[in-house]
């Protein structure tokens, strides 16, 4: 309702910009965070004296308190409490209050944030990414920056949180330059010690997205940005000392290694059971194209599993030999597997991908160059096997 807007406005007057420490260069009002100042009493009185009691507690700013009493919504004048205004386009009117618990509206603040007229705009320029942060102190942070951010609040209590903040996604699309789509992505960095307790909640958060998953069958395209520590330092490093794009480039450049799925980034799930687990999760990593820093540890748990379970054993029983030609030829063995294993994933992920394009259209239909090679390796490799018997 336009009046609830009003009240918003009217409540900001009473409030002062919130400062977030940050690259210089950019105003405190352009940020539009406020905190709000002491004397609730004063700025109560003015808000009763301008609206009608039914409308303040419509509007949420207000709640029943004792005998007929009324007392500013604790959510806006808890301690060191910072509020962002969500505004349909910037300066106008706010629809809703972002806060430390939520919104004053009782809306899930991924879905407030996708009506924001200056997120959407910012959206655009992250290739659809909505960072999720875990305190408003971190939000600030960004925003300053001029990221598009909202909080977590209500996303660790349910699936079903889970499931609306998805279909927000999809009811609130945002036009992405070059194509895309809008999508998640949970900010597991915080810019202070102090702040980083808060990132405790984001397994609770992973567990009803996997749960979620689990129930659509379907992967969900949220994700998760865990800065790289060099990454880390030199974003610490452009806030103190650089600009403003310094630091936006630097998280951006971070992002494109750094994104995992949510369901991915559990320690449970990072530590594949054996080999077979391992190649399954390669296997997927490559036929869809994931971020390098995903692939990059798909490999490094892969070729740790292929060590564990083939090269080591066949290198162990190579030493044990007493024969110098059965030692060479184990120690042969496992040099090529080494080398023959992985290439056969990149060769499938790559043929995988030419059918599903339609540029190959009859499998077998042609010998091309790289599958010689890799039937001339795994021949060698038959050949030494032979030679053991």
């Amino acid at each position: 309702m336009m009046i609830h807007r009003k009240i918003y406005q009217a409540l900001l007057e009473y409030c002062e910009y919130y400062q977030p420490l940050g690259p210089v260069g950019v105003s405190y009002a352009d940020v539009d965070l406020y905190t709000f100042a002491s004397g609730t009493e004063t700025s109560l009185k003015s808000l009763r004296n301008s609206f009608s009691e039914k409308a303040l507690l419509a509007s949420r700013v207000v709640v029943p308190y004792g005998d007929k009493q009324l007392l500013l919504n604790p959510i806006l004048t808890e301690p060191l409490n910072i509020i962002l205004p969500l505004r349909p386009q910037p300066g106008k009117r706010p629809f809703d209050l972002l806060c430390r618990q939520g919104t004053i509206r009782g809306r899930l603040p991924v879905c407030a944030a996708l009506r924001d007229g200056s997120i959407r705009a910012a959206m655009a320029e992250t290739r659809g990414a909505l960072l999720v942060v875990f305190s408003m102190e971190t939000l600030a942070v960004l925003r300053r920056v001029g990221l598009p951010v909202s909080t977590a609040c209500g996303l660790a209590r349910s699936p079903a949180n889970a499931a609306d903040a998805c279909k927000c996604l999809e009811l609130h699309p945002v036009d992405v330059p070059g194509g895309g789509s809008s999508r998640l992505v949970f900010v597991n960095w915080a810019p202070s010690p102090a702040d980083r307790n808060e990132l405790k909640a984001l397994d609770q958060v992973r567990r009803q997205f996997q749960i979620y998953e689990n129930g659509v069958r379907t992967p969900l395209d949220v994700l998760v940005w865990t800065p790289h520590p060099e990454d880390a330092a030199r974003i610490s490093f452009f806030r103190s000392n650089g600009s403003r794009e310094q630091v936006w480039e630097a998280i951006l450049a971070s992002m494109d290694e750094g994104l995992v799925p949510i369901t991915m980034h559990s320690d449970e799930l990072d530590r594949p059971k054996d080999l077979t687990e391992a190649t399954q999760r390669l296997r997927e990593a490559l036929r869809k194209r994931s971020s390098r820093r995903e692939r990059r540890q798909c490999w490094a748990q892969y070729n740790a599993k292929l060590d564990q379970e083939l090269l080591a054993p066949l290198t162990k029983q190579a030493l044990d030999m007493l024969s110098p030609e059965d030692r060479l030829r184990l120690f042969s063995v496992a040099g090529i597997s080494s080398v023959v294993y992985p290439a056969t994933e990149v060769f499938l992920a790559s043929f995988a991908r030419q059918i599903a394009s339609g540029s190959i259209r009859k499998v077998g239909a042609a010998i091309t160059p790289e599958i010689e090679r890799l039937l001339k390796s795994y021949s060698l490799l038959l050949n030494y096997f032979k030679a053991g018997q």
